[in-house]
């Protein structure tokens, strides 16, 4: 049940008349029902981990709450790091962990010697148990990836580290709760929403203002327009062009698929949170501002200020600070920008390219820390730093588009080397590309004053809609950070 479909449409409706016919005290029930059937209709199965996490750390964020004593709160905060660890660890990394364990002991018995083993996947274990117990039941892998599982996992271990510091104090009622890690808006792809935030307004009474009405419709519509105009329409042009043979297009091609995709990935998923955001506000609550114009930063600490940001504050919150941040020597702040990256990349996904990639930024990351200083870098004029930060990031991107190191490293020989092939540019869909930046860049600088009045509002709003109406519905595909 997507966003962009009527299907949700009808859903959200039954879901306002029930907030709008219930009294207070069974709107959080009807909320939290609504969002584990939103959540279900993906797979009923996923249900099973959510329900799961929400009781074991509502559990554990109750006795945080009546326990005194150090050695036994540090027993219950590493009960729920270990349970959230182990959940990403069975569900979304067992196979990078097969895979790669299969890769040593093929080699092992190739060169040493090694008795050969094949090392069973994760749904061949389960199925294997199943049809112990006599259970005959085809179990795909599909069903052992929850939907979400790394957002809605994230955001439950934030609140119990929150009430381990004494930052929150615990949820005494288990459906506020349940409906903080299930909220329909945000499980799928967040944002990575605090607890306090979302408890604090579930707590008080849920009023639908107008504005709030307008503001929803609004967001929503901006991030409609994201996702099925500008991500719908390049992902056809990007995925001709990195599914393509190698080869088979020329330079100039392979640059602007990639820079297509830097905009596709952005519209998708900024797209979706605001989206969400919309959502969320029709209904009354304000949630975490996930995207702030990343592609117009001028730095990397800049551009994770501005990109997914629910996602960024939380390495920030409860690794990078942990690690020691920036109140240690150089040497070990640069380590725990590189660090913090590199788990940043490994969240994203279970492969090598993920963790490339986020190396590749926590080099930047680091390297940044001396231009931040520079009295030559803050001379450079602001368009010029953003182009190149731009470009850098583009870079990232390949190795996160790719299916593997082997084509994220083909498509750059084929970029680099200036190779032969067919030459595919679609200018319409870059042509929306420079508006939506050139807006961005408008926006971010001393000439925003021209794009307040309402009649341009209202003019960009009327084009807005003209070209999400005139998308074909068989465009329309899913979230790419449903993947996530």
């Amino acid at each position: 049940m997507l966003f962009q479909t009527w299907n949700f449409v009808i859903f959200f409706a039954v879901v306002m008349a029930g907030l709008a016919l219930l009294r207070p005290g069974l709107r959080a029930l009807w909320l939290l029902a609504a969002s584990w059937y939103f959540y279900g209709s993906f797979n009923p199965v996923f249900l099973i981990f959510l329900i799961y996490l929400s009781g074991v750390d509502y559990a554990i964020g109750r006795g945080l709450g009546r326990a005194e004593k150090p050695r036994y709160r540090k027993l219950l905060v590493t009960l729920s790091v270990l349970n959230g660890v182990a959940l990403l660890s069975l569900f979304k990394y067992a196979n990078f962990i097969v895979k790669n364990l299969q890769m040593l002991i093929d080699y092992l018995a190739q060169h040493f010697q090694f008795p050969a083993y094949t090392v069973p996947t994760l749904a061949e274990s389960a199925s294997a148990m199943l049809d112990a117990l006599g259970l005959n039941f085809p179990l795909a892998a599909a069903m052992l990836l929850p939907v979400g599982l790394s957002y809605f996992t994230f955001k439950s271990l934030s609140y119990v580290i929150d009430v381990y510091r004494r930052d929150l104090r615990p949820e005494r009622n288990i459906l506020r709760y349940s409906c903080y890690l299930a909220f329909f808006p945000t499980v799928m792809m967040g944002p990575i929403d605090r607890a306090g935030l979302f408890l604090r307004q579930l707590r008080h009474r849920m009023v639908v203002r107008p504005a709030d009405v307008a503001d929803g419709i609004s967001l929503f519509i901006t991030g409609l327009f994201k996702k099925v105009v500008l991500a719908d329409t390049l992902a056809v042009f990007v995925n001709m062009v990195y599914d393509a043979p190698p080869g088979q297009y020329n330079a100039l091609t392979v640059l602007f698929a990639t820079y297509g995709f830097a905009w596709q990935l952005y519209g998708d998923f900024s797209g979706y949170s605001d989206m969400a955001s919309g959502i969320a506000r029709i209904m009354g609550f304000r949630i975490t501002l996930n995207f702030n114009n990343p592609y117009v930063a001028v730095d990397f600490t800049d551009f994770w200020r501005r990109w997914h940001i629910g996602l960024s504050t939380w390495f920030r919150d409860y690794v990078y600070i942990p690690l020691g941040g920036n109140r240690v020597a150089s040497v070990r702040l640069w380590l725990n920008l590189f660090i913090t990256m590199v788990v940043s990349g490994f969240w994203h996904g279970e492969a090598w390219n993920f963790l490339i990639w986020g190396a590749w930024h926590g080099v930047l990351c680091v390297i940044w820390r001396f231009f931040d200083k520079a009295k030559w870098y803050l001379a450079i004029p602001s368009i010029v730093k953003q182009l190149a930060v731009f470009n850098l990031v583009c870079f990232g991107w390949i190795f996160f588009r790719a299916k593997g190191y082997g084509q994220a490293s083909g498509m750059i020989r084929e970029l680099t080397g200036w190779a032969d092939g067919a030459q595919l540019i679609p200018w319409y869909a870059f042509t929306l590309v420079a508006a939506v930046w050139l807006y961005e860049l408008v926006f971010a600088s001393r000439f925003r004053k021209y794009l307040e009045p309402a009649p341009v509002r209202w003019a960009l709003m009327t084009a807005v809609i003209v070209l999400i109406v005139t998308v074909p519905s068989s465009a329309n595909q899913k979230f790419i950070y449903f993947d996530f």
